[in-house]
Parts: C-alpha cells; sequence; structure tokens
C-alpha cells in the first residue's frame, strides 16, 4: 500500500506542477492580450486623431475650391460682359465706317478685324 500512496503521491505532485504551469501560462497570456488590447486601442485612437485632421484640412481644401470656383464664375461674368461690350462698341465703330482695333499682336501693336488692304508695293502687274 505504501508503494501505492506514493506513486499516488508523485502523480498528484506531477498534476499540482502541471496545474501551476498552466495557471502561469494563463496568466501570461491574458497579461498580453491586455498589453495588445491597450496597444490597439492605442492605435485606434491615433488613427481616429489622425483622420479628424486629414477630414478637417479636406473641409478647409473644399471650402477653398468653392470660393475659387466662385471668384472663376464672377470673372467669367466679368469677361463676357466685357467681350459684349467690345462686341457692341465695334458695331458701332463699323456702323461709323471705322475698322476696330480687337488686340494686340505679337509685335504689341493693335490689328484690325478685317483683313488689310493689300500692299501696294507687292502687287504684280
Amino acid at each position: 500500500m505504501d508503494s501505492h500512496l506514493f506513486q499516488s503521491s508523485g502523480e498528484f505532485e506531477r498534476l499540482q506542477t502541471e496545474i501551476l504551469r498552466l495557471q502561469l501560462e494563463l496568466s501570461v497570456s491574458e497579461d498580453r492580450y491586455v498589453a495588445d488590447m491597450d496597444r490597439a486601442q492605442e492605435e485606434t485612437a491615433r488613427v481616429q486623431a489622425e483622420l479628424t485632421q486629414v477630414q478637417g484640412e479636406l473641409t478647409r481644401v473644399q471650402e477653398a475650391l468653392t470660393q475659387s470656383q466662385r471668384d472663376l464664375d464672377s470673372r467669367d461674368a466679368a469677361l463676357t460682359a466685357h467681350v459684349e461690350t467690345i462686341r457692341r462698341l465695334e458695331d458701332q465703330l463699323h456702323g461709323m465706317g471705322i475698322t476696330p482695333v480687337t488686340g494686340a499682336g505679337s509685335s504689341g501693336l493693335g490689328q484690325t478685324s478685317s483683313s488689310p488692304p493689300p500692299d501696294p508695293v507687292s502687287r504684280v502687274n
């Protein structure tokens, strides 16, 4: 009976050791899990803050783009009004028999809107 008791006692110690090892392993795993979750939450908070910053920047860029579009639309409207005024003035000049100057050429001098008269020197007889 003593050998059976000794064998049971050895088995008991072995099981106790195994239980302690598993408890330690579980504790380490739990600690690692908690640390991993803390890191994941910190990373999530960092990414969320970065996303919020980028969204703010995007909103500012969209507002600037909207304002730029308004400015361009306003300039387009003003340009259209100027073009119409120029056309009306050209029409008045044509009505008076005057050929209007429509813009500057590469030389910086104005160009007439109609073709110039033929050069008398270059005429071939």
